[in-house]
């Protein structure tokens, strides 16, 4: 027999190409339905491997044909025998037959051929015997069995995998394998290796139908089903048995407090047996005999049920060591001491020595025997394992029995069950938790617990975790020992043994106290091994709730956690959770409440304690008894009755086993029914122990005394009057059998004592009292008839004689304990020494005494201190006052209020009070109320006489019936009589020696000086040295009030009074003096009043309405005048007048005097510096200020008047001024208004508040005001904040200006706090000499500052005096077709062309003379768009940019432009810098033509586009401030001006024309070259020679362009009568012209274009030359076409170079344009400039864009300066040799609207020179303005005009 061999290395050889998904398809996996096989394999070998390789290749998978030629070439090669291949020929055609697919079964069947004879390298038999097994699956099994067998197969040839997947896996390496087939299930396989097949007599049963193929894999069948068998997790594997014990109890499901019945000590549910009964029931009225019950042990012991895990999943049966295999059939593997690997992606096991079956049917292994070993800390464990089986495709197994070898913790070997799981491990986790062990039963005994350790019982496994469980469920015992002696004994059934901790979730312990011991039935044990400390904590389960219980104090503990170190002799009970809450309790063995009894039956039908009791008695008084005999006897349900049972174990009142039903009742439940039945006596002793720390209490083991801390109070009683303990620091110490040690505070009845070292005897039931501190009386009342004491008591301190007393409280009698008998003479005291009544207790007098008063008493006896609160008896003694009356012997008793005290009699001739200060009469007596008198008190000049004299220590207080003081004026003692009104109040203040009498609220006053002629009411003082006062004192002219009066026989004063004077009205008095120190003089008759130091008091007049902080003044009674005047060396600018009025607003005013008129009430206060009235300071003439009654002051004449009185931004004088109130004022004042030339003295009225401005807005933030605030901190502020307005007149003759040249007549008004004056009327613009025609008066509603002044001007809607829109710019005269300007006027003649206007604001700054209207911000340099008009006042000049209307455009021709330009209308003298765009209907070929001509012509031409500052001011009137710079951005690139804004495109765009206003002519001419921008659609950038002319005759307009853009080519284009004249040099555009052209010029009577001919264009430039040119003689030479060769020429004559300005027609300055520097680029970036450079601007400091670009050159970064100074074009200066004429121009340079003409050429210059640059310079727009005119002697010619035009 030969044996196959499986070697570790095979796990690495893997064949190559075998398909992944093969080896992972889980046996339980049907094959993909079958479908028609196509073709056939033939029988011959030869042919059949070539069908073979067919086949595969139909597959079209490169695997596939990989296997093919694999088998191919071992087919060829002699790996398979003659036979062999025969029978794998006969397989084949079987398994075609049954319509297996080439993939995956052919293929896989093939690749178990390959790796047999590859990998596994099988012989000859064991192949024979492996195609044997197939035949037979073949044969007898359907497809899906087969399928299975050929891929686990397949899988194990090719590297000996009993399975595989991407999870994990299972690997047999070494012993024997063999195939074999079972045809009925067989629970051990017995085949052998090599064994023929046993002979199958039976027929198999009938394969199960398979489902139709489909063309993918199907999905996974259900696995065949397997005989029932026991989990493989059995419940003692799962999670709740391998937890930690605090987690989870592993114990079921949690009790509610009558829970589950079972939910006591019972083991795991098992068949329970009846107990049997030893003695049969007699009958059912016969007693019913005692049944067997176990015996009680001594010790406490635990029931396995408290230990058992969760029982889901898991019954273990009679038979723990048994196993039953599962079936094996079919197909199998048989393995024999092989090593099975199994692995995981994070774990690997091995199995050694394995002998059993793979069955691929089923996917399981059917073991027989191997061996498992691991390491747990290192040490070796070995399981030897018997019968057990697994699933092949789970990385999980389990066996059982196994025998578990682990000499490092066990003795000897011991039997259980083995699991095994492969997990992921969970964080923090120090493994998985696996294998997992647990022994049958309690028999192992462990090593290496230590010496003082004894332990018995089962043993289990988690990982590294060693524990106690045993699967019967058997408790374990560890027992603690030390020296030979028992500390304490744990029972469990689920411990947790490490190497350093012992843990259990539920055990019974008790721990060991001599012959007591202290013990629980179940507690979470944690125990310390090496430390030996151990801690109990409270369960979660059952016995959550249950005491421990405390043999030698006969106590019953509460508390959630017990901790003792075993080396320490203290165990401390503790409290974990709401420590501030939750108490600790201990309570007495003979405890009983009736609640609680009650408690306990709760919803039962029958009190379950009583039930159980009863029963208990009726059979012989049997202790244990069985719940199932009860519920039988009973006939009550058993299950309830567990339920019942399981509550009653919980609070300790019966002993419970869940598993038999046994119950034991315990002495805590027969003492409950006793108790509850009165026949057993009972006791109330219940400490409860409530401690922040947590620790509550302390047993110390040397002297068994149990500290108890946080005890607020406990009872020894329970009745209504009951004993109770409040102890000191809130501990007691308990002795043996509660014996109580204790300070504090006793409380018996009406008695309570305080001390120390008190002592509970609990079986003599009293309070030994060694050191009693004090005892307490409480007294109660006597009750009388309808009335209610309401609870009211009073408490009296029996103080000890020594320093302590001592005695004995009797609690009661000892065997009545609970209180059930009542005896009255309980609780009772035994005093063995005398005491003190002290009397300084609140209940008397409020504790005004001291210990000087006390009453002594010698030693006494109480009985009933439940009565003795009431009780009429009293105690002998002494009473001693301490002073106050002599001491005296009497009884002291209860007195009616319930307090205690005594009535005596005084001796006819008095007691001495206070040691003979004062004497007393009549009785004295004392009670709750303190020690008082009845009749009559004498002290020094004073008789005085009460019902109830009150006597303190220090003082006397009653409410006298009569009193009177006598007159004194002897022995240094000055004092009136004094008669006191019945009801006054007295004081004596014995200490002070001083007594004070107060007047009664609402009785008579005290009467005093002739004939009672004053009243005092208040408080009046009587001393030795004499009487004083408190209070108001009336007499017939003033009433005072002082807390400080001295009173004399011939007058009074006082210190911090109230001094008023009466006048002829009730309760309205003439003069309030406040906070005054006086003096009164009845004889010289008058009074001296001062302001007390340190006081800010004031005097008040009433009547005046008026107060005021002079500090004093002098009333003279006669002439009725009070004198007002600051104190000597007082501040007399600290002193105010301030009105009170509600109608005054708080007026206040400083002044250094005053004299009040008390007849007529008329104040006149002098040294008034001003008086503030809304924010105006008004300045009197002399200082002086007159208040009538009711706060009227007289009207200041003469007086100054300063707005506001902070800024100070106007002063007004001469004024007549009344002031009404803090916020306003009236009158008339002067003001001075000041403009930059002259000043006008302006009257303004009708003072008032501005109601509507703010002082927010008018202030701009106030920085100005918070300046001048700050200078004058004491002067008064405005009033509300409200600012003061006034208003003057100005009429039209008057001619007054805002400023020059701005005329201004209408109302005016002034705000405090703005600068300037608000005008409401109408302004001119006195601009020019002719403004009065110009310029119309148009209305203004604005606040005007003349150093500043800024106007709006109506916009063009905007209308005048005519109701004509009031417009401002440059018109041209229908009428008389001249310019002329316009100052906001109406224009004259509708039919008036605007050639400009302008609206916005008007600026003027006055220090440049310069006026600026615009809209726009002039500030902002990247602004290109808006209209802007600047005028010179100096000369009278005008600067201008914007948009340009020179003619009235029709449909057909149409013209609008834009321009920068300069003007000086009373010269008539305009020039413009213009872009003119025309619109002309013309022939739209011979616009083409003249476009193409035009850029053809142009080529080379000099550039018009310059990017000049008059170029972007143009073009921004078109594209906007955007677009200009977006358009300077391209600066040195081609642009077509049409692609910035369609607004550029035209039929005839002109980019620059300078143009020229000869008022001669009246009409526009062009000077220089023209820049050609467009033409159509053809965009352009040329500068060429031409003549432009605009004039307007019979209110039609006429435009003539001559333009030549080259030598040989000119166009000439006349706009006249609405016809379009025009003419070339082209042939081609004459020709377009004359085929479009449509009658004739001289005739047509609408729009036209004509043809005209050469003498129209001869003629036209002969005129512009002769006229605007000065140009006489020969016309210079037509250009002309080239001529033909046989057509002459036009002789244009010589050509010389000539100098500059010696041929007036040789130059047109086109030169001088084009050298201009360029205009700095649009820029975001700004900087500062000078407010000088701009007229245009603000006059503000504003930023001006940077040069373009960085210069290279010193000469670029000086152009670059100089663009950057001025936003406009730098000109080119005129020609000079002096150096300082250029530095003037380029100095000069400003924006070009503004631009005044350029300095006149030198005097060495010619004649015809001048003429000729003048004419020849392109247009000075942007020439600066000549600030300062040179005085120079000039031609007449360039006098008359400015501009130098000739």
């Amino acid at each position: 027999m030969r044996y196959f061999v499986v070697v570790a290395a095979l796990a690495a050889v893997v064949v190559g190409g075998e398909r992944a998904a093969a080896q992972a398809v889980p046996a339980a996996k049907a094959p993909p339905a079958a479908a028609p096989a196509r073709g056939r394999l033939s029988s011959d070998p030869a042919q059949f491997m070539l069908d073979v390789q067919a086949m595969l290749a139909s597959t079209n998978n490169a695997p596939a044909k990989a296997v093919g030629a694999q088998l191919q070439q071992l087919w060829g090669g002699g790996s398979f025998t003659a036979p062999q291949q025969a029978r794998i020929v006969a397989l084949s055609q079987a398994m075609l037959a049954k319509k297996f697919r080439p993939r995956p079964q052919f293929e896989t069947f093939f690749r178990a051929l390959i790796g047999g004879a590859t990998t596994a390298k099988l012989g000859a038999a064991q192949l024979d015997q492996y195609l044997d097994v197939l035949g037979q699956t073949l044969d007898k099994e359907p497809a899906a069995e087969t399928d299975k067998f050929l891929v686990s197969s397949s899988r194990f040839l090719n590297g000996g995998y009993l399975y595989r997947s991407g999870f994990n896996s299972l690997r047999a390496a070494g012993g024997t394998v063999s195939f074999a087939y079972s045809p009925v299930a067989a629970p051990v396989s017995t085949l052998e290796f090599g064994a023929a097949a046993p002979a199958k007599d039976e027929p198999l049963p009938a394969a199960k139908p398979v489902a139709k193929a489909a063309a993918k894999p199907a999905a996974k069948a259900a696995p065949k089903p397997v005989a029932k068998k026991k989990k493989s997790s059995s419940g003692w594997d799962t999670s709740d048995l391998w937890s930690s014990p605090a987690a989870s109890s592993g114990w079921g499901d949690k009790d509610d407090g009558w829970g589950k019945a079972d939910d006591g000590w019972g083991a795991p549910a098992k068949k329970k047996a009846p107990a049997k009964k030893a003695v049969a029931k007699a009958g059912a009225k016969a007693p019913a005999a005692a049944k067997p019950v176990a015996t009680a042990p001594a010790e406490p012991a635990a029931n396995p049920a408290d230990f058992a895990p969760s029982t889901a999943g898991f019954e273990p049966t009679a038979g723990y060591d048994a196993y039953s295999p599962p079936p094996t059939r079919g197909a199998v593997l048989v393995v024999k001491d092989a090593d099975l690997y199994l692995a995981t992606a994070g774990d690997s096991v091995v199995l050694r020595q394995v002998s059993g079956t793979a069955v691929p049917g089923t996917s399981r292994f059917v073991g027989t025997g191997g061996q498992f070993a691991w390491t747990v800390k290192n040490n070796p464990v070995t399981a030897a394992l018997s019968g057990f089986d697994f699933d092949l495709s789970k990385p999980e197994f389990t066996a059982q029995p196994v025998t578990l070898t682990y000499a490092a913790q066990l003795e000897a070997p011991v039997k259980g069950a083995l699991s095994y799981r492969s997990v992921r491990r969970k964080p923090g986790a120090t493994d998985t938790g696996y294998p997992r062990f647990i022994s049958l039963t309690n028999d192992a005994r462990l090593k290496n617990l230590g010496g003082d350790i004894s332990y018995r019982g089962g043993v289990s496994l988690a990982g590294e975790r060693l524990l106690s469980a045993a699967l019967d469920g058997s408790l374990a015992t560890l027992t603690v020992s030390e020296g030979g002696q028992r500390k304490f004994r744990a029972a469990s059934r689920a411990y947790v043994l490490s190497d350093s901790v012992v843990t259990a979730g539920r055990a019974a312990v008790a721990i060991y106290e001599g012959q007591d011991s202290l013990t629980h039935p179940g507690v979470q044990v944690r125990y310390l091994r090496a430390k030996q400390q151990l801690r109990l904590s409270r369960e979660d389960g059952l016995y959550k709730n249950t005491p421990f219980n405390d043999s030698y104090h006969k106590l019953e503990i509460r508390s959630e956690q017990l901790t003792w170190d075993l080396h320490q002799p203290s165990i401390d009970f503790a409290v974990l959770t709401a420590k501030n809450q939750q108490t600790a309790d201990f309570e007495s063995q003979a405890f009983y409440t009736d609640a609680r009894y009650q408690q306990i039956k709760s919803i039962n039908r029958l009190h379950p304690l009583q039930m159980l009791v009863g029963y208990s008695q009726a059979h012989a008084n049997a202790r244990t008894l069985n719940v199932a005999d009860i519920a039988t006897d009973l006939s009550t349900a058993e299950g309830n009755l567990r339920s019942a049972m399981a509550g009653l174990a919980r609070d300790g009142y019966v002993q419970w086993n869940g598993q038999t039903g046994n119950v034991t009742i315990l002495p805590k439940g027969l003492h409950y029914v006793a108790a509850a039945r009165d026949r057993k006596d009972y006791d109330h002793l219940a400490i409860k122990s409530l401690s922040g720390a947590g620790r509550n209490a302390t047993l110390n083991l040397a002297t068994n005394e149990l500290l108890i801390r946080g005890v607020d109070r406990f009872n020894f009683t329970d009745d209504s009057l009951a004993v109770y303990v409040r102890p000191d620091s809130s501990v007691v110490r308990v002795q043996k059998n509660r014996n109580i040690k204790f300070s504090g505070t006793v409380v018996a009845a009406a008695m309570r004592f305080k001390g120390k070292e008190f002592a509970f005897d609990y079986d003599g039931f009293y309070v030994d009292m060694a050191k009693i501190d004090s005892m307490v009386i409480r007294s109660q009342p006597k009750q009388v008839a309808g009335k209610r004491n309401n609870g009211k008591h009073f408490d009296f301190a029996l103080t000890n004689k020594g320093k302590v007393s001592s005695g004995r409280l009797f609690l009661n009698d000892p065997q009545n304990k609970s209180g059930r008998k009542k005896k009255p003479n309980f609780p009772a005291f035994d005093s063995k020494t005398g005491a003190s009544v002290f009397f300084g207790k609140q209940d008397v007098l409020g504790g005004a005494y001291d210990s000087t008063m006390v009453f002594d008493i010698p030693p006494f006896r109480l009985d009933s201190l439940n009565s003795l609160g009431q009780t009429a008896t009293g105690f002998d003694g002494t009473f001693r006052s301490g002073g106050i009356i002599p001491d005296i012997k009497t009884k002291l008793t209860a007195q009616p209020d319930g307090s205690l005290g005594f009535v005596y009699d005084v001796p006819k001739d008095g007691f001495p009070l206070y040691k003979g200060k004062g004497r007393v009469f009549n009785k004295v007596k004392l009670d709750s109320r303190g020690l008082q008198a009845d009749g009559t008190v004498k002290y020094q000049s004073g008789t005085f006489t009460s019902d109830r004299f009150t006597f303190y220590r220090d003082s006397v207080v009653t409410e006298g019936k009569t009193g009177e003081l006598a007159a004194r004026n002897a022995g240094g003692v000055n004092s009136p009589r004094m008669a006191l009104p019945p009801g006054y109040l007295m004081n004596w203040v014995v200490q002070a020696d001083s007594m004070y009498l107060t007047t009664p609220r609402t009785g008579a006053p005290i009467k005093l000086y002739a004939n009672d002629a004053y009243s005092f009411r208040g408080r009046a003082l009587l001393t030795p040295k004499g009487t004083g006062g408190n209070g108001r004192l009336d007499g017939p002219q003033s009433f005072i009030k002082s807390p400080d009066f001295t009173f004399k026989t011939d007058g009074y004063s006082g210190r911090k009074a109230t001094l008023s004077v009466k006048s002829a009205e009730v309760n309205k008095p003439a003069l309030t003096a406040n906070e005054v120190a006086f003096q009164y003089d009845l004889k010289k008759g008058y009074a001296d009043f001062t302001r007390e130091p340190d006081s800010k008091a004031s005097i008040d007049l009433p009547y005046s309405q008026f107060k005021t902080t002079l500090s004093g003044g002098r009333w003279d009674f006669k002439k009725k005048l009070v004198q007002l005047r600051v104190a000597p060396g007082a501040d007399s600018t600290a002193s105010y007048f301030y009105a009170t009025g509600e109608a005054q607003h708080g007026l206040k005013f400083r002044a250094a005097t005053g004299v009040y008129d008390l007849a007529h009430y008329r104040l006149q206060a002098g040294g008034v510096p001003y008086v503030a009235a809304a924010d105006a300071w008004i300045v009197p003439d002399s200082g002086r200020v007159v208040i009538l009654a009711n706060a009227q002051l007289k009207t200041l004449h003469n007086a100054k008047v300063v707005l506001d009185s902070l800024a100070k931004f106007h002063r007004l004088y001469n004024g007549n001024i009344t002031v009404a109130s803090r916020l306003a004022f009236s009158g008339d004042a002067l003001y001075s208004f000041k403009t930059a030339t002259d000043s006008v003295a302006l009257r303004f009225t009708n003072f008032a508040s501005d109601s509507v401005a703010s002082v927010a807005t008018a202030r701009k933030g106030g920085g100005l005001f918070r300046k001048k605030a700050a200078a004058g901190a004491g002067a008064p502020g405005p009033a509300g904040g409200l600012a003061t307005v006034a208003t003057a007149s100005v009429q039209t003759n008057a001619k007054f200006s805002l400023a020059p040249r701005i005329g201004y007549r209408g109302d005016m008004q002034l705000n405090s706090q703005r600068r300037g004056l608000a005008f409401t009327g109408e302004v001119q613009l006195q601009f020019g000499k002719n403004y009065a025609t110009s310029a119309g008066w148009f209305p203004v509603k604005d606040s005007i500052d003349p150093k500043n002044v800024v106007l709006t001007l109506p916009d063009t809607k905007a209308k005048g005096e005519s109701e004509a829109p009031m417009l401002t710019g440059l018109f041209l005269s229908d009428q008389s077709n001249s310019v002329f300007p316009l100052f906001a006027a109406a224009l004259p003649n509708e039919a008036d062309v605007p050639l400009f206007t302008v609206d916005g604001k008007l600026r003027y700054d006055a220090k440049r003379g310069l006026f600026t209207i615009s809209r726009n911000d002039l500030a902002d340099p990247n602004r290109y768009d808006g209209a802007v008009l600047t005028y010179k006042d100096s000369t009278g000049q005008m600067g201008f940019r914007g948009p340009m209307t020179f003619i009235k455009s029709s449909k057909e021709y149409r013209m609008v432009g834009s321009g920068v330009g300069v003007a000086n209308p009373d010269s008539a003298a305009y020039r413009v810098d213009a872009l003119l765009g025309l619109d002309m209907v013309m022939p739209a070929k011979a616009l083409e033509v003249l476009g193409a001509e035009m850029v053809k012509v142009t080529k080379g031409s000099p550039e018009a586009l310059d990017g000049s500052a008059n170029e972007l001011y143009k073009l921004g009137e078109f594209v906007g401030s955007k677009g200009i710079e977006a358009y300077a951005g391209t600066k040195g690139q081609a642009i077509s001006l049409a692609k910035l804004s369609p607004k550029l495109a035209h039929t005839l765009l002109l980019s620059r024309v300078n143009l020229r206003w000869n008022a001669k002519k009246k009409a526009w001419y062009s000077v220089g070259k023209i820049g050609v921008a467009g033409v159509g659609k053809q965009s352009l950038n040329a500068l060429v020679d031409g003549y432009v002319e605009i004039k307007r005759s019979n209110s039609t307009d006429e435009v003539e362009i001559y333009l030549e853009p080259g030598p040989q080519d000119w166009y000439y284009f006349k706009y006249a009568n609405n016809l379009l004249l025009t003419k070339s040099q082209s042939d081609a555009y004459d020709g377009e012209i004359t085929r479009a052209q449509k009658g004739d010029y001289n005739t047509a009577l609408s729009y036209g274009v004509f043809l005209g001919d050469f003498g129209d264009v001869d003629g036209f430039r002969s005129r512009f030359q002769r006229d605007y040119l000065g140009m006489s003689g020969k016309l210079a030479a037509r250009a002309a076409a080239p001529s033909k060769p046989d057509e002459p020429t036009v002789d244009t004559g010589k050509k010389k170079k000539k100098k500059k300005g010696d041929d007036a027609f040789g130059t047109d300055g086109t030169e001088a344009a084009a050298t201009a520097a360029p205009a700095p680029e649009p820029s975001g970036k700004k900087k500062k400039k000078a407010k000088d450079n701009d007229p245009f601007g603000s006059g503000d400091l504003t930023e001006v864009p940077p040069a373009a670009d960085a210069p290279k050159k010193k000469k670029d970064q000086e152009k670059a300066a100089a663009a950057t100074e001025t936003p406009a074009e730098a000109p080119a200066a005129e020609p000079s040799k002096k150096k300082k004429g250029q530095e003037a121009a380029a100095t000069e340079a400003t924006d070009p609207a503004a631009a005044p003409p350029a300095e006149q050429p030198s005097k060495k210059k010619k004649k015809d020179k001048e003429a000729t640059a003048a004419d020849a310079e392109p247009a000075p727009a942007d020439a600066p303005v000549d600030e300062a005119p040179k005085k120079k002697k000039k031609k007449k010619g360039n006098a008359d005009d400015p501009f130098g035009d000739s």
